[in-house]
């Protein structure tokens, strides 16, 4: 019961928050998204919810990551979806078994618009053996250095100067040939998807997402 009022009281906060579908969504809307996400994958477990769909897993960091890549509107569908198994599961009687998660959500398959990839297990984060943890770790330190001077984008309404600027700053990392980790490779889509993309392909994708908050500035 008391998760399940931590739950609803996460649900109230996300819909108090702006919710505009044209921007990506914000630092504190995703931070309220990713703790409620949590909140619903255990409570999943604890009612013997399947959990295998990828948009069930235990990161908040990856909840979180993947809601700043999107709009409010795609992070609500999200818990909303969860939400709807978890409220089936309560109603059930004595005896009956949750539902499974529909074969359609599969983690193996590739995720659907709108729906968050599985969080990596820990055999997945291992590096492969021509790779160190050391370059993993740079390769961890790339990406976040990137994600972050996109996220400067998202400000309220940013200067045609500070978009510029943003830019450049990206464009340092156009010849950096690390892998993006690979929790992250979905998030990688311009100007065409890959299975291994590097964060110089990450640098172009998040240069494309600038540009598009201003075409006008470029």
């Amino acid at each position: 019961m008391l998760k399940s009022l931590k739950i609803l009281a996460g649900l109230a906060l996300l819909y108090s928050l702006d919710n505009t579908a044209a921007h990506a969504a914000g630092e504190g809307f995703c931070n309220n998204y990713a703790a409620v996400s949590v909140e619903q994958y255990h409570l999943a477990q604890e009612r013997g919810i399947s959990v295998s769909s990828p948009r069930w897993n235990g990161s908040f960091d990856l909840h979180k990551m993947w809601c700043l890549l999107v709009s409010e509107d795609a992070a609500q569908h999200e818990v909303n979806a969860r939400q709807a198994v978890l409220d089936a599961s309560a109603s059930l009687g004595p005896g009956e078994e949750p539902a499974a998660a529909s074969p359609a959500d599969d983690a193996s398959a590739p995720p659907e618009p709108g729906e968050e990839p599985a969080a990596s297990s820990s055999a997945d984060d291992t590096p492969a053996p021509s790779s160190s943890g050391e370059e993993l770790r740079q390769a961890l330190d790339d990406f976040d250095a990137v994600q972050e001077i996109y996220n400067r984008a998202k400000a309220s309404d940013p200067t045609c100067v500070q978009l510029r600027r943003i830019v450049e700053e990206m464009r340092v990392y156009s010849d950096n040939q690390k892998p993006v980790p690979e929790s992250f490779r979905y998030s990688v889509i311009y100007p065409s998807p890959t299975p291994e993309p590097t964060i110089a392909d990450l640098a172009a994708d998040r240069i494309h997402r600038v540009k598009q908050v201003k075409p006008t500035c470029f």
